[in-house]
């Protein structure tokens, strides 16, 4: 499909781009997800989506300092994007494991944190994050506080079946020390049959 577009059309639809640049994504074609992400922003500039998949798959591929360059140029355009600061997070949580430098750990657990607590959508994500940093930072106490407040908001929703919820619950249990939930939360997420291709 990729190498078959006929870029006068694709060029009138962004859409086109978005979907395909995720698919690869989720399938772990990071680099394919990049080049389509890229092209599609030849085409319609500053486009939120297309940015946000790009600068994951650049972090995924392993060019953590790239895809944080991309984001930091285009801080104000992804000012009101939800992902845009826990993105910028796992840039510095990369970072922080390729080095071991406490200082990007710090700021991965800052920008978790603050998303955390300012996201006007999904807390679980940032939430998680935030906690399993600030235990890698050595603050159990407040790693625990998180963890659990996360869990509550898991508590309190409808349906919790999807692989992410099941796998965020799965992380909080273990950042409280909960080991044999964790171990059985994790081997019923896994067990679902819904783990995306590039988390296998």
């Amino acid at each position: 499909l990729w190498g078959q577009r006929l870029r006068p059309f694709w060029r009138l639809h962004a859409d086109l781009y978005r979907a395909l640049s995720r698919r690869f994504l989720e399938a772990g074609e990071n680099y394919l997800s990049s080049e389509v992400a890229e092209e599609g922003g030849e085409f319609f500039g500053d486009d939120v989506p297309l940015l946000l998949t790009r600068a994951l798959a650049m972090a995924r591929s392993g060019a953590p300092q790239a895809a944080q360059a991309l984001l930091a140029r285009k801080e104000a355009v992804l000012a009101d994007a939800e992902e845009a600061k826990s993105l910028m997070a796992r840039t510095f949580k990369d970072l922080w494991k390729s080095s071991g430098d406490r200082r990007p750990l710090e700021r991965a657990f800052d920008l978790y944190f603050l998303d955390y607590k300012t996201t006007k959508g999904d807390r679980t994500f940032p939430g998680v994050n935030a906690a399993s940093m600030a235990l890698f930072l050595g603050e159990t106490t407040d790693a625990r506080r998180i963890a659990g407040e996360v869990l509550d908001i898991l508590g309190a929703k409808a349906d919790t079946s999807s692989y992410w919820d099941q796998v965020t619950r799965a992380e909080c249990l273990l950042v409280s020390g909960r080991i044999e939930e964790a171990r059985r939360a994790y081997a019923e997420a896994s067990a679902g049959g819904q783990v995306p291709h590039a988390h296998l």
